[in-house]
């Protein structure tokens, strides 16, 4: 592996610091080294000038200069006395001892004294000869050290350094992963806008423009009397919207299967497989372990149900082969989807490589496991078909909706409202002007009453709880409690309370999950209003029996 840039800088600056530090230490002892000489030095002088003050006071007192001489010339084995001198209390010299003529590194004086009377005057100097030397060896000594540590910095930082650049590397080689995964996305993206932009653009723009145009043709025909050419224009009218609702439902399913959020992996399987079979003719083989216990966050079963939607275009694409296998396996703590086909299979070497759609899509799969913990596996060689299986982890969890104290008041309420002249209705959708239209729809039959209306399924709950409606109109997709989870809720608590669904989304798969949790039955927003009434009335009926 090679080092890097920023692992070489880290490496120079590390050693270079080492170094230097090193460096500091040593002149820093050193310096101490030489104060504490120095210290130690004038203290030794001033014992000698102590000593050689108190010998020299009878020389001084009877002017014995011999005697005096003597004295002195014992200072010639201290090596460290440079210059001696005795002067009289007139300032003459009586005595010296000279040793060199340079000046001493120390000076001190000091007067001779008897009974308290000055009789004449001390001047010594010393230097530092000896110590000098001394604190030359020790700095050859540091100057050593600082030579050793260079190559001895390198070989104790050898490890750190091995620890570093792999980190470095690996934070190197993670982001540029992501990069490539940024701008797969950002493709993908702007793909998908310029997919949408051209569906809405091409058919459901068309469609509601030929309405509109239709529209401005009834209002000429009425304009005109033309009452019978104006009912005829007016069903092309409702033709219009009819198709353009299939077509908004259309790019909707695609773009959010509703099977998917609301009632989990194993239906949202099965419905990318009919799916799979309509549109590319490929047969997808079903192995689906349920998942009890489990539930997913919203951005992992997206992340695992575009995974395998990914895998299954690799299958019509490159695969050459009109059917796949589709496994999904629930172990603790984890699950594991497979998919497999006998085709024509491909060479993994090159799965990294950007220009190949089918590499970088497998790519962007491995990478958006890697940030959730998971791992993907892929087998293939060439003529030997494929298999991907990509492990996720997950958390288990409970359902925390629970049946509140009052469910047994409100079962026995609802009963006596049961037997009243109207039925109650609640009305629930997270669309104002949807609500506003259903409850002047209502209004018109005297038998019903709208008693509130509510725009998520957690208020639905609520609002159930405290106008005890005999019916609820409740929509699928909703936020904070979706259409399905309220009226398992609702039903949950109040099993004689009738819940009817009423989405654009009527696809098998969410009509057999509303019936699931207790809904009569699902209609469509577009569809015959009367047929809404008569249900809630067929409801009313049913109750009374």
């Amino acid at each position: 592996m090679k080092n890097s840039p920023i692992i070489k800088q880290i490496v120079l600056f590390g050693t270079l610091s080492a170094v230097i530090s090193l460096v500091l230490a040593c002149f820093g002892f050193g310096i101490y080294e030489f104060y504490k000489i120095k210290n130690e030095s004038i203290i030794r002088t001033n014992s000698e000038l102590d000593i050689l003050a108190y010998s020299l006071q009878p020389t001084l007192l009877f002017d014995d200069r011999e005697a005096a001489d003597k004295i002195l010339l014992a200072l010639k084995e201290d090596r460290s006395v440079n210059r001696v001198r005795i002067y009289r209390t007139n300032g003459k010299e009586f005595a010296s001892f000279i040793r060199m003529n340079k000046d001493g590194d120390i000076k001190l004086s000091k007067d001779i004294m008897y009974n308290h009377i000055p009789i004449g005057r001390l001047e010594i100097e010393s230097i530092y000869l000896g110590m000098k030397e001394e604190y030359i060896n020790y700095l050859w000594i540091s100057l050593l050290i600082v030579l050793l540590s260079v190559p001895g910095s390198f070989f104790i930082s050898e490890p750190i350094r091995k620890q570093v650049s792999i980190g470095v590397f690996q934070i190197e080689k993670q982001s540029n992963r992501l990069r490539l995964l940024a701008d797969q996305v950002a493709i993908t993206e702007q793909k998908e806008r310029k997919r949408i932009a051209s569906i809405i653009h091409d058919h459901l723009q068309q469609i509601l423009a030929a309405g509109k145009l239709q529209l401005s043709l009834v209002l000429r025909e009425l304009g005109k009397g033309q009452y019978d050419k104006a009912v005829v224009s007016l069903n092309r009218v409702e033709e219009f919207i009819d198709e353009a609702t299939r077509a908004a439902k259309t790019l909707t399913v695609e773009l959010r299967p509703p099977v998917l959020y609301e009632d989990g992996l194993v239906p949202a399987f099965q419905w990318l497989a009919r799916k799979f079979k309509s549109d590319h003719n490929l047969e997808v083989s079903l192995n689906l372990d349920d998942v009890p216990g489990i539930v997913l966050s919203d951005n992992l079963k997206i992340m695992i149900f575009e995974s395998v939607k990914e895998m299954l275009f690799n299958v019509v694409k490159y695969s050459g082969v009109h059917a796949a296998e589709l496994f999904l396996k629930h172990t603790s703590g984890s699950i594991t989807v497979m998919v497999k086909d006998n085709g024509r299979g491909f060479d993994i070497a090159h799965m990294g490589n950007r220009s190949s759609d089918k590499g970088f899509g497998l790519f962007s799969i491995r990478e958006r496991l890697s940030l959730l913990g998971g791992n993907l596996k892929i087998v293939s060689q060439p003529g030997q078909g494929t298999s991907i299986e990509m492990t996720v982890p997950v958390e288990k969890a409970v359902d925390h909706l629970q049946t509140p104290a009052v469910v047994s008041r409100g079962m026995n309420r609802l009963g006596k409202q049961r037997r009243g002249k109207t039925i109650k209705v609640l009305l629930v959708d997270d669309h104002k002007i949807v609500r506003e239209g259903l409850a002047n729809l209502l209004k018109e039959n005297t038998a019903l009453e709208v008693v509130a209306q509510a725009e998520n399924g957690q208020e639905a709950l609520e609002k159930a709880r405290i106008f005890l409606p005999d019916v609820v109109i409740m929509d699928i997709n909703m936020p904070k409690l979706n259409g399905i989870e309220a009226t398992r809720a609702i039903k949950n608590q109040f099993s004689n309370m009738e819940v009817i669904g009423l989405s654009v989304q009527n696809e098998d798969d969410v009509t057999e999950s509303m019936k699931k949790a207790g809904a009569t039955a699902l209609l469509n927003k577009a569809g015959d209003p009367k047929e809404l009434i008569q249900l809630i009335l067929n409801c009313k009926l049913q109750g009374s029996q």
